[in-house]
């Protein structure tokens, strides 16, 4: 578990490190963390380290099946342009004011008891 851990965070500390290492970012961009999850799990088998019977019971199926689903529509929308798309059209038609509750902790943040830098009266 610390192996994979190890594994897993080494390449993007080293990237935030060593920022222009080309070598890191590749490696870093390249490191799927289900493969290595899954190349663990095989080793952990291997090595007889549980029972595979109660482990494979004790695994949240439809947990992890939720979030793989949730991830890879995730992604279909991104590489589509749907949550660019999305995003501006909520900068360009949602009012400030239609959102009370954020309008007044803006206010308050903002204004203080003798002056008010908050954009609208």
């Amino acid at each position: 578990m610390i192996l994979m851990t190890v594994v897993l965070l080494a390449f993007p500390l080293l990237k935030m490190i060593l920022p222009g290492s080309a070598t890191i970012s590749t490696l870093n961009s390249k490191i799927d963390v289900g493969l290595v999850g899954i190349i663990f799990a095989v080793i952990a088998l291997m090595m007889k380290l549980a029972p595979q019977k109660e482990a494979v019971a004790r695994i949240p199926w439809n947990t992890i099946i939720m979030i793989a689903g949730a991830g890879m529509l995730i992604a279909v929308a991104v590489k589509a342009g749907t949550i660019n798309m999305l995003s501006s059209w909520i900068g360009s038609n949602a009012a400030v004011s239609s959102w009370p509750r954020a309008e007044k902790k803006m206010r308050e943040s903002a204004c203080s008891t003798d002056s008010c830098s908050w954009p609208y009266p």
